[in-house]
């Protein structure tokens, strides 16, 4: 038997739960101006992302008329277009600081857009008070918040895949008719200019929808097929100006920082690498004991920020439990469950099997399957409190529980912003940048600097700023593809590096001629060890 919504007493009883979490949404709506009216120190040191700084200068560049570049020199397509088009809009009309704030207030008020989607769909199919505790964990979750106020594209990317879920749930027919296809193939479109990992988003529901068209809906196979390729071919029509843009700026369809990515991870899983696949596994377990943690805290599993040591393995094997748990109760409700939860289901484990067989899953990558999981969870509970054999103190049990989930989200939230950790565990250095690039305004005014974090000094220093890892600049990415960085530092006239000291060392040795930098001219530290030197380039041995 098919689940059906929760209909209550007719139009009033719904719009009274509606009314429900605006409240909710206002609270969090006042959290988030909070954190965007705080110092820019106290924002690099805990949630705002180096890489945002390079969305800004580009889109300063772009809006000046001067093309798609960090530097005023080197191309670049190392980004994510719909989030680029919104920071080239607003820096038709503002800089500074001002910028900053601005672009960090789309993100918290599409955190908010993103609460409203998710207790809808909650709310079609889970009691009130399901839908808004959901909600609220969601929207109160320092994950959450450090994720959609980082300053990156992480925010519009959930809310394209839940205006895609929504649509999908509203629909009696999945694909309908031609107009119908071609509305969902925008929307897929707009998922991939969001962020181009939802290429694999798009995909899986293409192929969701063609095969929900013939076997739920009735729909013949050549008709089914007609409307989802019809679906395609829109996506494909809203993407096309960006291939087209992309093969112009940099003679790629995709952005060059996911090669510049895998370069500097090295965690590509491919037998022909000079390292060996049990090698390169090894690695990317490693990777997932160290960031599935964050995992562990985002659910309330575990209430201490970062890996700590042989007890990193607790919370990851906590995480990966909790979500192998509402996978399988999922799968197993078969036509119980929700169509859209199926495909939801195939969205998390594509989504974060992606991350952690192929890249890293850090959270702000994963955070638009995350949403999906939320709402696998409500619908879980749901489903145990209606089940006929439920015991009437199940309810009582299950709110306490999520309290205590609640509670140790909270405290895990409250450690990482002591340590500095949130959309990145590395937060503690960027207000030790801010220094940097201060100083640097200050003894050597209008110096050309070399960087593998730029984002921060290029906003903030009175230089022109060069990035060296390659994510955000064409020419340093051959550089670093050719390991002939070295040679690249001295035909761009960069006199100056600042970086993390290990940086500088690494990745002068991985992708250069094996030199080393020039003497330190200043050095930047916090009681905890954490540094930022500036040193002065030198040219190839």
């Amino acid at each position: 038997m098919e689940t059906g919504r929760i209909s209550g007493a007719g139009h009033g009883a719904r719009r009274r739960r509606s009314a429900w979490v605006l409240p909710l949404l206002g609270a969090n709506a006042a959290l988030l101006l909070v954190l965007v009216l705080q110092p820019m120190p106290v924002m690099l040191g805990h949630f705002i992302y180096d890489d945002m700084f390079y969305y800004l200068r580009v889109a300063q560049h772009i809006a000046a008329g001067e093309g798609s570049t960090f530097d005023g020199t080197a191309p670049t397509n190392g980004y994510h277009p719909a989030w680029m088009a919104i920071s080239a809009l607003l820096a038709l009309g503002l800089s500074g600081d001002g910028l900053v704030r601005a672009l960090l207030l789309v993100g918290a008020a599409l955190q908010i857009v993103q609460g409203a989607m998710l207790h809808r769909l909650l709310s079609r199919y889970t009691r009130p008070w399901v839908a808004l505790s959901h909600t609220g964990f969601y929207l109160f979750n320092w994950r959450t918040i450090s994720a959609n106020l980082c300053g990156l594209e992480t925010p519009l990317a959930v809310v394209t895949v839940l205006l895609v879920l929504s649509l999908l749930d509203r629909r009696q027919q999945c694909l309908g008719t031609p107009a119908q296809a071609a509305g969902l193939g925008a929307l897929l479109g707009l998922c991939v200019l969001a962020r181009m990992d939802l290429l694999l988003f798009s995909g899986l529901v293409l192929v969701w929808a063609w095969s929900t068209a013939i076997l739920r809906d009735g729909a013949g196979a050549v008709r089914a097929t007609a409307l989802a390729t019809v679906a395609g071919l829109v996506a494909l029509a809203v993407i096309a100006p960006w291939i087209w843009a992309s093969l112009s700026i940099s003679g790629v369809p995709l952005p060059n920082s996911r090669v510049a990515v895998d370069l500097l991870a090295t965690v590509q899983l491919d037998p022909n690498e000079s390292g060996s696949l049990a090698a390169d596994v090894k690695r990317q377990v490693a990777w997932a004991l160290h960031l599935l943690p964050d995992l562990a805290n985002f659910l309330g599993l575990w209430p201490s920020s970062g890996p700590s040591t042989m007890l990193s393995i607790l919370p990851s094997v906590l995480a990966a439990a909790a979500v192998a748990t509402i996978l399988v109760a999922t799968v197993r409700a078969g036509r119980s469950a929700p169509p859209i939860a199926i495909l939801c289901v195939i969205f998390v484990v594509a989504h974060m099997g992606y991350y952690l067989i192929e890249h890293r899953m850090i959270l702000r990558y994963v955070l638009p399957s995350l949403a999906g999981f939320v709402f696998l969870v409500g619908l879980a509970m749901e489903r145990a409190l209606t089940a006929p054999d439920a015991p009437r103190r199940r309810r009582r049990v299950m709110q306490r529980g999520l309290a205590v989930l609640f509670a140790v989200a909270l405290v895990s939230g409250l450690d990482g912003w002591r340590k500095g950790h949130g959309a990145t565990r590395y937060h503690a250095f960027h207000p030790l940048t801010l220094e940097a690039a201060t100083w640097v305004s200050g003894a050597h005014p209008g110096a050309i600097v070399g960087a593998w974090n730029a984002g921060i000094l290029s906003h903030f220093a009175d230089a022109v700023v060069v990035n060296l890892d390659g994510v955000i600049n064409d020419d340093a990415l051959a550089a670093m593809q050719s390991r002939d960085i070295d040679a690249y530092i001295q035909s761009r006239g960069i006199s100056l590096l600042v970086d993390v000291p290990g940086q500088i060392s690494l990745n002068l040795g991985r992708f250069g001629g094996g030199g080393e930098a020039g003497p330190e001219v200043a050095r930047f530290g916090r009681e905890d060890g954490r540094e930022v030197v500036v040193r002065e380039a030198q040219p190839p041995s």
